[in-house]
């Protein structure tokens, strides 16, 4: 028997119970052979987005999906819940690179540096979680690769400008100063 996967999206203003009632609704149909592949939640201001992966037999269509859906408390004030076919992904063979960025404050200039970098290299960025906001941003990001040979190119030095730490030091830096001494730092990725 053939299957079909679907991308669930609900989104809207975030509300208790959200999660639980999408999902089960999805565990509902377990029985009739949904299988939950991936899932991901953002909240930023309030708002949530949750995406569900679901692989499911040929039996059970999006209509099924959008029924069981709205059996439960999902829709409403401003809530609401989407079902799209979509392709599955080819599992990438080989690995992932996970990219951290610490600074005093982190640019949407300096995140789209990173994000040119990431294309450059044929990659994607799966995933990108914010850790930290005090007393430094920190940014998460899980890079994919396109193709077999796309992780190489990202993995080299990468310049970057920071500013000069002020006062004494305060333990070892992961990054080295470059030649010259005009304060910019050498970020070193394994080879």
């Amino acid at each position: 028997m053939s299957r079909a996967t679907y991308l669930v999206t609900v989104s809207g203003p975030d509300r208790i119970g959200v999660g639980a009632e999408l999902f089960e609704a999805l565990n509902a149909m377990k029985g009739d052979g949904l299988h939950l592949m991936d899932v991901a939640q953002i909240t930023i201001r309030g708002t949530l987005v949750l995406c569900a992966e679901v692989s499911a037999e040929g039996a059970i269509t999006r209509d099924d999906l959008v029924a069981a859906l709205g059996e439960r408390s999902i829709e409403g004030e401003g809530m609401t819940a989407h079902v799209e076919l979509v392709t599955p992904q080819e599992e990438i063979k080989g690995r992932r690179l996970l990219v951290t960025m610490l600074a005093p404050s982190i640019s949407a200039d300096q995140l789209g540096s990173v994000f040119h970098a990431i294309a450059q290299s044929e990659a994607t960025c799966e995933r990108i979680v914010h850790l930290a906001s005090y007393p430094v941003d920190c940014y998460e990001l899980i890079v994919l690769p396109r193709s077999r040979g796309a992780t190489r190119s990202v993995d080299r030095r990468r310049e970057v400008e920071r500013p000069r730490p002020r006062g004494p030091a305060r333990g070892p830096s992961p990054t080295r100063e470059a030649p010259g001494g005009d304060g910019r730092r050498l970020d070193v990725a394994p080879r």
